[in-house]
């Protein structure tokens, strides 16, 4: 299926607006969300590539103050408890068995091996850190942006071994989320992302089998 022009960019766009929920809301943002057009495009882009998945990200979206505020509790640090998106806080620091510092075997900390295996990948396919996510190379939205890269310039097997690697964190996150009472809208939106991922898993398995 990945492999079809046509359903490579409905993919594409799909993630990108995956992306984008998981970056500070902005005003344009917050008023294409309450209208309803991101439900609306997702709708479309679900049901053309047979995707049953519902989206209702407007009824979690209650005012932009709302949900800025939601985004500055979850993701900021600045109260407890919250819930990064970020792949290194819901791994092991380091899986190197040699590794001598205090926080190797323990979790919650930024900067460890899923963060510098992606600073890895980034350097292979010469993609430069956005200015800000220097010390979070790992970030949900960078991951989603470089898996959109993948789907165009990479075969089935890269990508499926991209989201297995990188993107198995999502249920941690997810548990995470549900923990805080604020989450509304960002644990919908995460819930959205695992069902998606699950489709695109899915499809490259069945592609493989024929």
């Amino acid at each position: 299926m990945i492999n079809k022009i046509h359903e490579q960019e409905e993919l594409q766009k799909i993630i990108y607006t995956f992306a984008e929920l998981f970056k500070y809301p902005t005003q344009d943002f917050y008023e294409e969300v309450s209208a309803g057009h991101v439900d609306e495009g997702l709708k479309s882009l679900f049901s053309n590539l047979q995707f049953d998945i519902i989206a209702d990200l407007k009824g979690k979206c209650l005012s932009k103050e709302n949900l800025q505020q939601q985004y500055m509790d979850l993701f900021s640090g600045l109260k407890q408890p919250f819930a990064p998106p970020i792949e290194s806080v819901y791994k092991v620091w380091t899986t190197d068995e040699t590794a001598q510092v205090s926080i190797a075997k323990s979790k919650g900390y930024l900067m460890g091996d899923p963060a510098l295996h992606m600073q890895y990948l980034y350097k292979q396919f010469q993609i430069e850190v956005p200015n800000g996510y220097e010390n979070m190379p790992d970030h949900l939205t960078l991951q989603l942006e470089f898996l959109a890269y993948l789907l165009e310039t990479s075969n089935q097997e890269v990508i499926y071994q991209f989201i297995d690697d990188h993107l198995d964190w999502l249920d941690d996150f997810h548990n995470e989320l549900k923990k805080i009472e604020v989450s509304d809208f960002y644990s919908h939106a995460t819930r959205l992302l695992q069902l998606f991922l699950q489709n695109i898993t899915r499809s490259i398995f069945d592609t493989r089998k024929e």
